[in-house]
């Protein structure tokens, strides 16, 4: 990641995610969601992470494929009823092992918010059915559902391009941070082994890049990685 020309990483190797001791906390789950955000499909980027206290145990960042939101509420709804599924999960997990957690989701969206909160679809009745069960697991108090303000919410790091004071600001809260040189732990490879594709350009010339969708990309990737190289409409058809 550049950003004016410098990395975002300020050219350090590695991310590493802090694993301090604590305590059993309440699951916090951050969602996010950029409305319309791929410029070629108008589909919107959800993106998500869930914290139990200062540690990050999961996230994810992710493109509608089977809907088009009509407007960004709806596409912050859809951020949501993921991150409830997820951080319910967790819970039930943790049941599993004999630990009692609570579990609590932030959104910025006071759309979002409101369509939980209510019961039924209201005036959105385009919203698939399927997305409402959240207003069910609300009322039982399965989870809490809070508000947090833009500028706060880690998971816009999953969802949009960020200056770097906010990325790092986000890593940070995630218990993130970039560090240099090579972990003790990590093996050294051999010198007779060979990685697959090292000595290649990863790089797609950037008119190349404006006409394939991120699929296309992919496999273009693979291919000359695998050293089997074919036109992308014949691997696509």
């Amino acid at each position: 990641m550049v950003e004016e020309g410098r990395p975002i990483n300020g050219g350090h190797p590695r991310l590493v995610a802090r694993m301090n001791f604590q305590e059993a906390r309440p699951i916090d789950v951050y969602v996010d969601s950029d409305y319309a955000g791929c410029p070629r499909t108008m589909k919107s980027t959800s993106g998500g992470c869930v914290m139990v206290g200062g540690h990050l145990v999961k996230s994810w960042s992710s493109t509608q494929k089977n809907a088009i939101s009509l407007s960004s509420g709806e596409a912050e709804l859809y951020a949501a009823v993921k991150g409830v599924g997820q951080g319910l999960g967790l819970v039930q997990y943790m049941a599993d092992l004999g630990v009692g957690a609570e579990l609590r989701v932030h959104t910025d969206s006071s759309a979002a918010q409101g369509i939980c909160k209510r019961v039924g679809l209201g005036t959105q009745r385009h919203i698939v059915v399927h997305s409402l069960w959240v207003q069910e697991k609300l009322r039982r108090k399965e989870f809490q559902l809070f508000k947090v303000k833009g500028e706060d919410n880690p998971a816009d790091l999953l969802t949009k391009h960020l200056p770097r004071d906010k990325m790092l600001r986000c890593l940070q809260f995630m218990g993130c941070e970039y560090r240099d040189g090579r972990p003790d732990a990590a093996p050294y490879r051999k010198d007779y082994e060979h990685i697959v594709g090292e000595d290649m350009d990863w790089q797609l010339d950037e008119a190349a890049r404006n006409e394939l969708d991120d699929d296309e990309v992919e496999l273009r990737l693979m291919s000359e990685c695998l050293g089997d190289v074919h036109p992308v409409e014949d691997e696509c058809e």
